[in-house]
């Protein structure tokens, strides 16, 4: 297609020019297999023929009759308005579904990620009760262990000097 030829239109601007919704705009383009490049802005531009510009809008087939669009100018402009802001207003609340979507599914990831931390947390206090629960027993034979020596440290001290030595020779070669 020749540029000169054309003019490069967004395709909200170039549904305002044909009269026609974006979206029906964006499958024109497609279908015609206009030429398309991005914009200074972002947006694509599309390259529409000046002879489809210029050319009157034909009626569609659903369209009011002629004496009827000559009572009511404004109606097909005002609902081709209202149907591109609903279809915007559409697909604003589509977006928001999809992050309304995205961060429930993150809040349900965060809730198994903290309670498979909780159930960690669980058996860490199951295992430091059965550590807590050793160390009290462990502390009691202990106690158990300081009588006994306290007692048999009395009995020796009791023993002439001899007898400690041969225990004391004893425990040696044992130990």
């Amino acid at each position: 297609m020749n540029d000169l030829a054309s003019r490069w239109l967004t395709y909200d601007d170039m549904a305002e020019a044909l009269g026609i919704t974006p979206d029906s705009a964006r499958r024109l383009a497609t279908r015609q297999k206009w030429a398309r490049r991005p914009g200074n802005d972002g947006r694509a531009l599309v390259a529409v023929p000046e002879e489809r510009l210029e050319r009157p809008h034909e009626p569609r087939a659903d369209a009011a009759p002629d004496d009827a669009a000559d009572d009511a100018p404004d109606v097909g402009r005002d609902a081709r308005a209202l149907i591109g802001y609903l279809e915007r207003r559409v697909g604003e609340l589509t977006d928001d579904l999809l992050e309304s979507r995205r961060v429930a599914e993150d809040a349900r990831t965060e809730a198994r990620e903290a309670r498979t931390a909780a159930e960690a947390l669980r058996v860490q206090a199951g295992q430091v009760d059965v550590l807590t629960a050793l160390v009290a027993a462990e502390r009691a034979h202990l106690a158990e262990v300081r009588v006994d020596r306290d007692r048999i440290v009395a009995i020796l001290a009791e023993r002439p000097a001899s007898f400690r030595d041969r225990v004391a020779g004893l425990l040696r070669k044992a130990g």
